[in-house]
């Protein structure tokens, strides 16, 4: 959208990245990411507000400096740097996560998170969470790992209307005047709070659930940023010593809500207030043209912490959902969370999000600055890439390593049942124990014998014929292959009933004799021969004769032994 051109400020250039809100965006996250896990400080996911405030501020100062530096302001420049700074991170987590989530829940729970991951992906979970009546503070029932997507969405939302009102507020000002534009904007902004604000509070009292995740109910968090970017020319007025207490008591401010407030306090409205007046206060201390020093959140962990905080807010929840369900039952476990979130955040943060920021994707170029803007970057950044590909894959392999074998551990495999496995015959116990558990089966040491016990028909050999093929070959010369025996005919059923049946333990004197405990109609009967189908046999044989079809003769009828 092009707005009446006006001369361009020298000193209106974008600012450089600003210490003090990096170790405040740490401070933010460390505090939603130990509540979340840990429990404790009771206020840690006011974090959630601090980022508001953040934002807010950002986002209204990068537009109102494009503005006094362009005389314009380019909705399509600032969505496609929304799009870059936004969706790679956010996609991947969403991926990885309908991944892991399909491995590891039920299709039920999965359906759900497939609808949450679209709910997401059209930024808004916020408002879906808040119509399915989820309770933030108390689950009742299995928690989304993406639920921590609606605080995206929210911001995401403020991106699509925001830029939209102040352009209009600006141009109704028209050129030339911009201490007037942002008189105007303070004013709308003002009005925009204490409207939020208001109905904040309301909502909160009478439907706290729904007021947690509502766009309305936040607005006035994003919109203090907005009005600290419009104050930002009365801010740099300030003395040093002034702006140095606030920034001291701003920061006492955020880490005190964190430690006192809880859900029963009334979030977002009127508790609330207090993180977001504190971040206001450390905000506002940093404006001026003098940097001041604030070692809690100047120092280099706090910075490099801060890079990392938008990609550590994405995987925190994820990792927590899948690795603890939500609730972790000991601190090791909440420690190796902390851990997982902080080097996904890492690798995501050097990996994607800093290389596509910085590249010319969905940049307006020709083809021939396009590709001179393609070789710059992997110049700049194909060095860290191959870096930081290569210890991921090695992280990947060790953590997936470590999780088989602490799982082989804690599930060891039980040994395999041999097919021959089943009940003993005969009336003694196996030597070395029972041969059967109560249940039938056959016991653990019996099995293991089994299992050792050489396979096929001929049980003295040792190897099979294709292992017998495989021995080793002579260094030198033609390859000398044993030719495999062929395998032993099956025997007829004439030879079958001639041949008495034999056992490893028994042999059957006659075919009418069974082992203990069975019978030829299938009773348990005591050990001992089974006198009634002995005399069954003996008087069949004796009376009724056969005649064969072939030879005439007659033969005696005897009863084939059932191999049970």
């Amino acid at each position: 959208m092009r707005l009446p051109t006006r001369p361009t400020s020298p000193s209106s250039g974008l600012s450089p990245r600003r210490a003090d809100i990096q170790g405040l965006r740490a401070l933010a996250v460390v505090g939603v990411l130990i509540g979340h896990v840990f429990g404790w400080p009771r206020g840690g996911f006011l974090g959630v507000d601090v980022f508001f405030v953040i934002s807010g501020f950002l986002i209204t100062g990068l537009l109102l400096r494009e503005y006094e530096r362009t005389g314009r302001v380019s909705l399509a420049d600032f969505y496609r740097r929304r799009v870059k700074r936004i969706l790679p991170a956010a996609v991947l987590v969403v991926g990885v996560t309908l991944v892991a989530a399909r491995l590891v829940f039920n299709p039920a729970r999965f359906a759900d998170v497939v609808g949450d991951a679209l709910w997401s992906g059209v930024f808004a979970s916020n408002w879906h969470f808040a119509a399915t009546g989820t309770d933030y503070f108390t689950a009742n029932g299995p928690e989304s790992p993406l639920q921590h997507f609606w605080s995206l969405s929210v911001e995401e939302q403020f991106y699509l209307a925001w830029p939209l009102l102040l352009l209009v507020t600006i141009a109704a000002m028209g050129a030339g005047r911009e201490a007037a534009s942002r008189r105007l904007v303070v004013a709308v902004v003002g009005v925009l709070i204490t409207a939020s604000y208001v109905w904040a509070t309301v909502d909160t009292a009478s439907n706290p659930t729904a007021s947690y995740f509502s766009t309305f109910t936040r607005a006035w968090e994003l919109g203090v940023g907005a009005l600290l970017a419009a104050c930002e020319p009365l801010c740099r007025r300030l003395p040093r010593a002034v702006r140095l207490v606030a920034a001291w008591v701003g920061l006492a401010v955020v880490v005190s809500s964190f430690v006192v407030v809880d859900e029963s306090s009334g979030v977002p409205a009127p508790m609330a207030l207090a993180p977001v007046l504190g971040a206001a206060l450390v905000i506002a201390a940093g404006c001026g043209s003098t940097r001041i020093t604030l070692p809690p959140l100047t120092n280099r962990f706090s910075v490099a912490l801060g890079s990392v905080s938008y990609s550590l807010y994405l995987w925190h929840f994820p990792v927590l959902i899948l690795l603890a369900g939500g609730t972790v039952r000991a601190p090791v476990l909440g420690v190796v969370i902390v851990v997982v979130s902080v080097l996904l955040a890492a690798v995501t943060y050097h990996l994607v999000e800093k290389p596509v920021i910085a590249s010319p994707l969905l940049a307006k170029q020709s083809q021939k600055d396009r590709s001179t803007a393609w070789q710059t970057w992997w110049t700049d950044y194909g060095r860290s890439l191959r870096r930081w590909g290569v210890g991921s894959l090695v992280g990947v392999t060790t953590v997936v390593t470590a999780a088989a074998v602490i799982d082989s551990r804690a599930h060891p495999t039980p040994a395999p049942l041999s097919l021959e496995a089943g009940p003993t015959r005969g009336t003694g116990p196996t030597p070395g124990g029972p041969s059967t558990t109560p249940e039938g089966m056959p016991s653990p040491a019996r099995s293991e014998r089994l299992s050792r016990r050489p396979r096929g028909r001929r049980r003295h050999r040792r190897w099979t014929t294709r292992s017998a093929l495989r021995r080793r070959r002579p260094r030198w010369g033609r390859v000398r292959r044993r030719r495999a025996t062929p395998r032993r005919p099956a025997p007829s059923a004439g030879a079958l009933r001639r041949r008495p049946w034999r056992s490893s333990e028994t042999r059957w004197p006659s075919p009418t004799w069974r082992p203990s405990g069975r019978s030829p109609t299938g009773r348990d009967r005591p050990g001992g021969f089974n006198r009634a189908a002995s005399s069954a046999a003996r008087s069949s044989t004796s009376t009724s004769p056969r005649t064969s079809p072939s030879d005439g003769r007659a033969r005696p009828t005897a009863r084939r032994p059932s191999p049970i």
